[in-house]
């Protein structure tokens, strides 16, 4: 439950980054082709300035971001579960919520019409 992060801004976006910063390019390459290969997850490697050096990660963006999800959501401890933002099912009008004692409950959204 930790090595990456989420970066999540209401209405904006958001994406998962995991900090790979401790392999080498090369390295980051090998995982990006696997993560492509083996579970589908479209990610790019990004380099992050960190007190004046770039060291690499992965970032899984929005063309990844809803398998790569879909793939951790079962294994996410139910103490983190509440740091999770409502996750939208673009295809859906329903999100998940987690509630404070990491429980899921599905909400509807209504959709004002214009």
């Amino acid at each position: 439950m930790d090595d990456g992060s989420l970066d999540f801004r209401p209405k904006d976006h958001y994406n998962f980054a995991i900090s790979t910063n401790a392999f080498s390019i090369v390295e980051n390459e090998l995982l990006v082709e696997t993560l492509e290969a083996n579970f589908g997850i479209k990610t790019a490697i990004h380099t992050p300035l960190c007190r004046g050096v770039r060291y690499p990660e992965i970032y899984i963006g929005a063309a990844g971001r809803e398998r790569f999800f879909s793939l951790i959501k079962p294994f996410v401890l139910s103490c983190f579960r509440r740091r999770l933002p409502p996750f939208v099912d673009h295809k859906s009008s329903e999100t998940e919520v987690f509630n404070r004692d990491g429980n899921s409950t599905i909400a509807i959204i209504r959709q004002a019409r214009t």
